[in-house]
């Protein structure tokens, strides 16, 4: 359906990794484990620039063939090369430990997850911006939809927080409990 076009293909890529980055939680989570240790992080692939330059390239430099094991090859490998460069070798050199956290663990209480959706679903920067119905909805499944509800309490929390008084410094941001009760 894709094949031979490039800007097609870019585009799907794009999507879906901007979906599993959201669905996952993987950009904010990776953005605080780098902040700890100085850096930022970005995703190479939702730029276009990257994409065509690593596109330019030959197969064979992008995923060269693994030596000892015949037709495999060694996904991001270009990726590895830079980070050998940007990172402690102790950092890049130790085990993969995990991946993306499911945010459901932060809502199996389920006082915490009614206080959520009562504050969500009365939010009037939420009614704003939504339809009330698929915010409602999110809670039917909220195992599911963990994500999605998070980062609407995020952009809720963003809003009145820092968007509504933007010359105001939040000098204390409150806990999530006070946020929801007050």
């Amino acid at each position: 359906m894709l094949e031979g076009n490039l800007d097609a293909m870019l585009r799907y890529a794009c999507q879906v990794l901007n979906r599993d980055y959201l669905n996952y939680g993987i950009m904010p989570i990776g953005g605080r484990l780098a902040n700890d240790i100085g850096l930022s992080t970005f995703s190479p692939y939702l730029d276009k620039r990257v994409m065509d330059f690593i596109l330019s390239l030959d197969h064979s430099l992008r995923t060269p063939l693994l030596n000892s094991e015949p037709g495999k090859f060694d996904s991001k490998h270009l990726q590895k090369q830079l980070t050998l460069k940007l990172l402690p070798a102790e950092i890049f050199e130790r085990p993969k430990q995990g991946g993306a956290i499911n945010p459901f663990i932060h809502l199996e209480n389920s006082s915490r997850l009614e206080a959520i959706k009562n504050h969500l679903t009365r939010s009037s920067y939420i009614q704003e911006v939504f339809r009330s119905e698929p915010v409602q909805a999110l809670f039917e499944s909220p195992e599911l939809n963990s994500t999605r509800i998070f980062l609407l309490l995020t952009m809720d929390l963003w809003y009145n927080l820092v968007a509504k008084n933007p010359l105001e410094p939040v000098t204390k941001a409150p806990s999530l409990s006070e946020y929801l009760d007050g």
